[in-house]
């Protein structure tokens, strides 16, 4: 995980998980503080690219929302998506963390998990100013942003 803390929309399974596993003291002591907190491009491919049982749950298993909704990720992200390239070509933190803060809360929203999990990492990037990671971690995001619109597409049809 790039870092430790729950995110929108919050299941409240994972935040008695979280608030458990803070409790426990001597664990944290034992275990320490991450040193790297970005996610590993091979921990990306762990989680679901969508998890559309849990969108379903949240838009109250009403379907034909949920299409909607998938419909407007289509027809309005990618444009913020080559924003959010564009702000980090130009090297343009305040865009850069404008766009993906956008793009992870409406990727949370839909079970979006994969492309919730690098744009985190993207914000994390820019507020560590690593030029470098931003733009190794942006490669990641573009191939989660693509397979996630390649499986939704699909779902539509």
């Amino acid at each position: 995980m790039c870092f430790d803390y729950i995110s929108k929309p919050i299941d409240p399974d994972e935040l008695e998980n979280k608030i458990l596993y803070w409790l426990d003291k001597d664990k944290v002591l034992k275990e320490g503080v991450m040193s790297d907190q970005y996610v590993n491009k091979e921990d990306i491919p762990e989680l679901p690219i969508w998890d559309k049982a849990s969108a379903l749950k949240r838009l109250g298993g009403n379907q034909k929302r949920l299409d909607k909704l998938v419909s407007l990720f289509l027809s309005s992200i990618p444009a913020l998506a080559e924003g959010l390239a564009q702000a980090i070509t130009d090297g343009e933190n305040d865009k850069v963390m404008e766009h993906v803060h956008t793009i992870k809360g409406v990727s949370a929203n839909l079970g979006a998990l994969q492309l919730q999990q690098v744009s985190s990492c993207l914000e994390l990037a820019v507020k560590d100013g690593d030029t470098d990671k931003l733009h190794e971690i942006h490669v990641q995001f573009i191939e989660c942003f693509d397979s996630f619109c390649q499986l939704i597409e699909k779902d539509l049809t």
